[in-house]
C-alpha cells in the first residue's frame, strides 16, 4: 500500500468515526477547547501544524478560507486579529460563529466557496487547510478530503487579489497529495514559498506547512 492508498484507507475510518458523533464535543488545541458540532470537520494533525505557527499582531486582518469549527480564526482573534472566516457549509459556519462568540473574538464566519462571497478587501494573513487528493465527494464532510486540484487552482486564481503586498498565506499540504500541482501553481501565480514545518501523522502521512508571499 502506497502513501496515498494508506491515507485514503485512514480517511474511510475517520469519516465513519465523524459520522457517529451526534452531540457537540471538545477538541483541545493550542491550549484551548474548541467546540465541534456534529457534521463539522474537527481540528486534526494538519490543523495542529497550522495553529502552532499563527503569530499575528493586534489589528491584523485575517481571512480563514477553510474555517470548519473556526479554530484558526479563534487563535488569531485571541492574539488581537479581526477578520472573516468562510466555509462551504452552513453547519460549519454556525459552529465557527458559536466559537467566536464563546471566545469573544472579532471574527465573522460566512458561507462561501473560497472567495465567492468574501468582500473585496486585502488581508494581512490568509489561512488555508483544504483537501489534498482527488476522489468522489458523496457527502459534505468529504470536501475536506477530496477535490484538491479544483480547490488549489481556484485558490491561486484570486489569492493575490485578497492579500496585501506584505501579507502571508499559511497553507498545509500533504506529501502524499497534490504537492507537485501546488508548487507549480505557487510559481505560476507569483508567490515565493518556504516550508515552515512538517508533522507526521504516522509513517504514511506527512504534512507540510508552507508560508507564501507575493514576489
Amino acid at each position: 500500500m502506497d502513501d496515498l492508498e494508506a491515507a485514503r484507507a485512514h480517511q474511510v475510518i475517520f469519516l465513519k468515526k465523524l459520522k457517529s458523533k451526534k452531540k457537540p464535543y471538545k477538541v483541545k488545541i493550542q491550549g484551548i477547547d474548541i467546540i465541534v458540532n456534529p457534521n463539522v470537520f474537527p481540528p486534526v494533525t494538519d490543523s495542529q501544524l497550522l495553529t502552532s505557527r499563527i503569530k499575528v499582531k493586534p489589528g491584523d486582518r485575517i481571512l480563514d478560507l477553510t474555517t470548519g469549527s473556526g479554530v484558526f480564526a479563534v487563535i488569531a482573534g485571541l492574539q488581537g486579529a479581526t477578520g472573516i472566516a468562510v466555509d462551504l457549509h452552513s453547519d460549519a459556519v454556525r459552529n465557527a460563529n458559536e466559537n467566536f462568540i464563546r471566545f469573544k473574538v472579532n471574527i465573522e464566519a460566512i458561507e462561501s466557496d473560497l472567495f465567492e462571497n468574501v468582500p473585496k478587501e486585502k488581508f494581512d494573513w490568509i489561512f488555508v487547510n483544504g483537501p489534498y487528493a482527488e476522489g468522489e465527494v458523496r457527502e459534505p464532510l468529504q470536501y475536506a478530503f477530496f477535490g484538491a486540484k479544483s480547490f488549489l487552482t481556484r485558490l491561486f486564481q484570486k489569492a493575490s487579489v485578497y492579500l496585501k503586498s506584505n501579507g502571508k498565506i499559511l497553507i498545509t499540504i500533504a506529501e502524499w497529495g497534490e504537492l507537485n500541482l501546488f508548487e507549480k501553481l505557487v510559481e505560476q501565480n507569483g508567490f515565493s514559498l518556504r516550508i515552515l514545518d512538517k508533522k507526521f501523522s504516522d509513517s504514511k502521512r506527512v504534512y507540510r506547512l508552507y508560508e507564501l508571499k507575493l514576489l
